[in-house]
C-alpha cells in the first residue's frame, strides 16, 4: 500500500543566515465581543488569570455545558470587528495627537464607553509616542504631513491677510485634494469679538501692548 507523499523541509545554507529583524508587538487597545459575538469597543469580557498550582484538579467539563455557546459557522465575520476597532481609533489618535502635540501636553487620558455612556476603561497614551502606534498602518495619517499641512497653512494665512478690524473676519475654506481658499466678509454672522471687548479695547490702547 502507497502512503501520501512525505514533504522534507531541510534547512538550507540560504536559510541559515543572520536571525531575520523582528519587533514584538505592542498593544495598542482591546476590544470585546459577548457571548452573542456583539462588539464593544471596551475591555468589559477581559478576565483575570491567577497562576494555578502545580496540581490544580480542575475538571475541563464542569459548567461546560451551561456556558458553552456554540459559534454560527455560517456568519462569515472574517476581520469585520478587527475593522470596526481600528477605524474609529486611528480617527480618534489623530485628534488626540493634533489636540495635544501643539500645546505640548504630554500624555492623554482616554476614557472609553459604553453605547449607554458609561466609561467602562481608561486607557493612557504618551503624546509623543502616539504616532509610532500607527506608523506601519496602511494609508494612515502621518505626523510630518500633517505638521507640514499646518505650516503651509499659517504662511498662507500670513500671506493674505493683511488688513486688521474688529469687524473684518477672513473665512478659510478646505477640502481634501483641494487648495485652501477664502472670502471676506464685515460685520456679518462670523464676527466673533463682542461689543464690550473691542471697546475696552478702545478705551484702553496703551494698556494692551
Amino acid at each position: 500500500m502507497i502512503g501520501p507523499p512525505k514533504i522534507t523541509i531541510l534547512a538550507t545554507p540560504l536559510l541559515q543566515t543572520h536571525f531575520p529583524l523582528y519587533k514584538q508587538p505592542v498593544e495598542v487597545g482591546c476590544f470585546s465581543l459577548d457571548p452573542h459575538r456583539s462588539f464593544y469597543n471596551d475591555q468589559r469580557q477581559l478576565r483575570y488569570y491567577v497562576q494555578p498550582r502545580k496540581s490544580p484538579d480542575l475538571n475541563l467539563r464542569d459548567s461546560y455545558t451551561s456556558r458553552f455557546v456554540k459559534r454560527d459557522d455560517c456568519v462569515k465575520e472574517k476581520l469585520d470587528h478587527v475593522l470596526k476597532w481600528i477605524l474609529p481609533l486611528k480617527n480618534k489618535l489623530l485628534k488626540w495627537w493634533a489636540q495635544s502635540f501643539l500645546p505640548g501636553v504630554p500624555q492623554i487620558v482616554a476614557g472609553f464607553r459604553d453605547h449607554d455612556g458609561i466609561v467602562v476603561s481608561v486607557e493612557t497614551f504618551q503624546t509623543s509616542k502616539i504616532s509610532q502606534l500607527i506608523k506601519n498602518e496602511y494609508n494612515c495619517w502621518k505626523p510630518t504631513v500633517c505638521m507640514n499641512f499646518c505650516n503651509d497653512f499659517l504662511s498662507f494665512v500670513k500671506s493674505v491677510v493683511k488688513e486688521d478690524g474688529p469687524r473684518l473676519v477672513y473665512l478659510f475654506k478646505w477640502d481634501p485634494h483641494r487648495d485652501v481658499t477664502f472670502t471676506v466678509h464685515r460685520d456679518s454672522q462670523y464676527t466673533f469679538l463682542p461689543e464690550w471687548y473691542i471697546k475696552d479695547m478702545r478705551s484702553h490702547p496703551s494698556s494692551h501692548h
